[in-house]
């Protein structure tokens, strides 16, 4: 068992991270969760006129099941995105 790599267990130290790259993939992470925000209240929206006047079987299953799908898939995107800014928040503290 190789016991050289970096690992939080064992108490080594993390490798290093280039501050301005990871300045550049957080920006960059930030903006998609932005964009991501942004799409899904406006999908939201549209849903919800679309709701006024669009009727039946399809209807009933585009507003019972996909709707909430696509809100909670983005929702969990989103989520994993802003965990992925925090880590690189948390690589690039102090230095």
């Amino acid at each position: 068992m190789n016991t050289s790599t970096s690992d939080a267990s064992t108490g080594s130290k993390p490798p290093p991270v280039d501050p301005a790259l990871a300045g550049d993939v957080k920006k960059a992470l930030q903006a998609l969760i932005a964009k991501l925000q942004s799409q899904m209240s406006t999908r939201v929206s549209r849903a919800q006129t679309m709701q006024q006047t669009w009727t039946g079987p399809y209807a009933d299953q585009f507003f019972g099941t996909e709707v909430p799908r696509m809100k909670k898939q983005t929702t969990d995107l989103i989520a994993q995105l802003q965990s992925w800014v925090t880590t690189i928040e948390g690589a690039t503290n102090g230095r």
